[in-house]
């Protein structure tokens, strides 16, 4: 495990800068044969024998060693890690030192093996693992002296998982007294750490303002470190590790500190971004806050205003107008300071403004002054700051709509808006509705509006203010929140006619590359074209030349769930719907057929029942993946959570005995046809959408009947009609075969076996003993029988009789549907309609009559499925599917 070394370098890396350098390989380095020679007269690491016979001449009196053999030392067992708190205690108590070979030998490491910095940084995870303590893995550590900055970023990591930060603190200030240098990355894990062990609002105010002097030092020691040394110099302390370099990331995660601080309105988080300004006094120089620092500066404001608004909704003293008056200030100073950290992320993203022609040739020096300004570093508006900034606008928290899960509709159409300029994605699935004018699909429903605008009056009567105090003012100009304009010509060599080339861009443009991106592609590409000479090399794993400079996905689901919540809340349900396919047919890869997709209306959103839910799977890939081909779809921009959250959206629509039972089983059958989603993921959701449904018909239908009762005496019971039972079940059997076509299976096709999936036949079982509970009105004898038909329908795939289900089988099967097997034979007893029956009392018979013992035979077969028992199951689904008018 050793590494040879030169001057302190291993042997590959000497080798290898010299081969940048001079472009020529070496077979042996220059001393080689010196190195050599001396090496026989390196201390040797001790033998396990040795380190025994040591330990028992040297600690024998202070350390009970009795019973010790050469096999305990090893560092993989409890008492070699016993030996060695025993010798660490002896120090301390002595304050004598001891040989760093033995303590080396205990550790399992050597001299040679510490000056490798990945071995020791190996060495040390294994102890925190083992022991989980850090007693060996901080000696090995201090031992390795320089080799031993990551093996501490790991130390003081696992202090932060423990949840102690004070022992994170106390050994980053260990590394400075046993001169183990820190690196770029110390700074950014220890803020980061720090950020993490704490909840919003709750950071104490003296670790914040530690953890920011800290950061403030480093920018000094910085400065002075690099004061008067050239360009060359720098880099070369860099490479050698002796340069601590302040970044941008170490004060993103010192922000990610202060912002959860919420002193004075996190004042802290507010002034440090003064501190990146330039001091001549101390040779500070200028830091360019990115578009992660506005991110996070924004988050902890939103998280701030979020919890204000959850306190005032808790509140029992405050009376309701008192609550929305105050929930309406929250917001109004959150969407306040919002807008003015987006105009500060503006002008930052804004590239120069460079001259004319004509002003150039008459100011030479407004031209020279742009050239060398024109490739500033800029900041980028990405998809995160956006996801952010809208959300102070769509906001489940602040309550500020009709009710505390919703905000005031022009908050809401202003967040719409900045959504709808920032990505022409949204724009065109605005475009897709009825007509080109998307802002008439951005006001609220006159319901909500009369609702929110009615609690609006009560307030600016009840205290005073008026409507332009507590709600946005001013319409929102696309030139003013992403303006259209002159970028300068890419990284290269600067020429004077390129800077007057036409090139007019948006500001905000998430699907283009960022700067940092462009700029280090530039610098890689130099470095390839110069053979190393200029430029820097990216690493060979790196994204960007995976990506080169091509166009990103434009679209994120955190983006399109704000569109989809941003509909929800205007009480726009129809034009979510039809949004919503629209967006995961075009951007999702979840394929909605065009035919079909083209028939749904708008008002309605009605698709045609007659629908292919049975073809085979395979097939189904297949139209899928033809599809794909000839669409550029982002798969990335629909995820689970996505569409958990719409499938919430759909089963909370509900009113007036009406629902989105449709669109629920719609939503499955498109779920079912993608492989990029787990069904498994929705199996649970959809079922629980189902359940939700049912139990909201029972209870409407069940008031609906009581209504029309003269006799309140009359025992109150659920109640549904047949008709309303029968659309139930129709919907319930088309998403069982879509689980059913999932798993491989195809209805009517020979290989046809049951799911064995014990969540599911629980939810069978209890949804149909649900329907069982329910009084069935207006129903003759014919309608029950169509309405037992349904049930037999759906339960027959989980049914087998109790005597016949093993112990093993119980989670597989139930005998819920047995009443409407004994219901549907008694009907078919009469003469005049047996012969009617007779294929399915065929079918119910072939399933009843099956002995313990034949089924014993069956189960001998080579056949794991069982085959027989399935094709009756099979047989008597069939002709029960033919009975109900599918």
């Amino acid at each position: 495990m050793s590494t040879a070394r030169v001057g302190g370098q291993s042997k590959l890396k000497s080798k290898l800068q010299h081969f940048a350098q001079t472009g020529k390989v070496l077979d042996e380095l220059p001393g080689g044969n010196t190195n050599k020679h001396f090496n026989n007269n390196k201390p040797q690491p001790y033998t396990p024998r040795k380190l025994l016979v040591l330990l028992q001449t040297r600690y024998e009196d202070k350390i009970d060693l009795k019973d010790v053999t050469v096999e305990d030392l090893s560092p993989t067992l409890t008492r070699s890690f016993e030996i060695f708190k025993k010798l660490l205690e002896v120090r301390k108590i002595t304050g004598k030192p001891i040989d760093k070979r033995l303590l080396l030998a205990l550790l399992g490491s050597s001299e040679d093996q510490i000056k490798d910095s990945f071995l020791v940084t190996d060495e040390v995870q294994k102890f925190l693992n083992r022991d989980d303590t850090i007693i060996r893995a901080q000696e090995l550590a201090r031992l390795a002296g320089d080799n031993g900055v990551m093996a501490m970023n790991e130390i003081m990591q696992w202090h932060f998982q423990k949840g102690d930060y004070k022992a994170a603190l106390k050994c980053f200030n260990n590394r400075k007294k046993w001169g183990i240098p820190s690196s770029t990355h110390t700074y950014v894990r220890l803020f980061d750490g720090l950020s993490k062990s704490f909840e919003w609002g709750e950071a104490p105010r003296d670790v914040v303002h530690n953890a920011i002097e800290i950061f403030q030092q480093l920018r000094i020691k910085h400065a002075k470190t690099i004061k008067g040394l050239t360009k060359s110099q720098v880099l070369e302390l860099k490479e050698g590790l002796e340069l601590e370099v302040p970044t941008i990331e170490q004060f993103n995660a010192a922000l990610s500190l202060a912002v959860k601080n919420y002193d004075n309105d996190q004042d802290i988080a507010w002034s440090l971004f003064d501190i990146l300004l330039p001091e001549p006094k101390t040779g500070l120089k200028l830091m360019k806050p990115m578009g992660d620092s506005y991110t996070i500066l924004l988050q902890g404001v939103r998280h701030r205003c979020v919890q204000e608004a959850e306190k005032v909704q808790r509140d029992p003293t405050l009376g309701d107008n008192e609550k929305y008056f105050q929930l309406l200030v929250i917001q109004k100073k959150l969407t306040d300071t919002a807008e003015s950290i987006l105009n500060r992320a503006l002008e930052a993203a804004t590239p120069p403004k460079p001259p004319t022609k004509s002003e150039a040739e008459r100011f030479p020096e407004k031209l020279d002054k742009y050239m060398k300004n024109m490739h500033n570093m800029l900041l980028d508006i990405d998809k995160k700051f956006a996801r952010v900034f809208v959300s102070c606008f769509i906001n489940k928290q602040l309550g500020t709509g009709q009710d505390y899960k919703s905000c005031h509709y022009s908050y809401v159409y202003r967040g719409m808006k900045y959504l709808e300029y920032w990505s022409p994605e949204v724009g065109d699935l605005y475009d897709t509705l009825e007509g080109s004018d998307s802002t008439k699909y951005l006001i609220p429903k006159a319901e909500v509006k009369n609702i929110i605008d009615k609690k609006v009056s009560q307030v600016c009567n009840e205290f005073g203010v008026k409507e332009k105090d507590l709600l946005p003012i001013g319409e929102i100009l696309e030139s003013k929140v992403n303006p259209v304009v002159q970028f300068p010509p890419p990284f290269g060599p600067k020429s004077v006619p390129a800077v007057f080339e036409v090139r007019r861009r948006p500001v905000v443009d998430f699907a283009r590359p960022t700067n940092k991106e462009s700029r280090l592609y530039y610098l890689h590409q130099r470095y390839v074209d110069t053979n190393g000479k200029y430029g820097k090399q990216l690493p060979s794993n790196s994204y960007i030349l995976k990506l080169g400079l091509k166009k990103k996905k434009p679209l994120s689901p955190f983006l399109l769930q704000l569109v989809f919540e941003g509909f929800y809340q205007l009480g726009r349900y129809q034009d979510l719907k039809y949004i919503f396919w629209q967006a995961i047919h075009t951007y999702g890869g979840i394929r909605v057929r065009t035919g079909l997709r083209k028939k749904i209306n708008a008002d309605t959103n009605v698709i045609p029942k007659r629908y292919n839910y049975y073809q085979h799977p395979k097939r189904l890939l297949k139209d899928f993946d033809k599809d794909r081909r000839n669409r550029n779809w982002d798969g990335r921009a629909i995820d689970e959570a996505l569409l958990d959250d719409m499938l919430f959206k759909f089963s909370s629509i509900k009113g007036d005995g009406t629902t989105s039972y449709q669109s629920i089983i719609d939503f499955c059958t498109y779920v079912t046809m993608t492989e990029r989603l787990d069904i498994d993921y929705f199996q649970d959701h959809i079922l629980s959408a189902i359940m939700s449904e049912l139990n909201y018909w029972c209870e409407y239908h069940r008031l609906q009947d009581k209504d029309n009762k003269d006799n309140d005496s009359i025992e109150e019971q659920d109640a549904l009609p047949c008709s309303r039972i029968w659309k139930i079940m129709d919907g319930f059997d088309l998403i069982m075969n879509c689980f059913y076509a999932n798993y491989n299976l195809s209805v009517g096709n020979r290989k046809f076996y049951n799911i064995e999936n014990p969540n599911l036949t629980k939810f069978v079982d209890k949804f149909l003993a649900r329907l069982y509970n329910v009084k069935v009105l207006k129903a003759g004898p014919e309608e029950l029988l169509k309405t037992h038909k349904w049930f037999l329908k759906c339960g027959i795939m989980f049914y087998k009789p109790k005597e016949l289900c093993l112990e093993e089988e119980s989670e597989y099967f139930n005998q819920t549907i047995e009443p409407s097997i004994a219901y549907v034979t008694d009907f078919y007893k009469d003469t005049q309609k047996k012969q009617q029956g007779f294929k399915l009392c065929n079918g119910i018979k072939a399933l009843s009559t099956v002995t313990p013992a034949q089924y014993a035979k069956w189960k001998t077969k080579k056949d794991p499925s069982e085959k027989e028992w399935y094709m009756r199951q099979k047989y008597l689904y069939l002709k029960l599917k033919l009975g109900t008018g599918r």
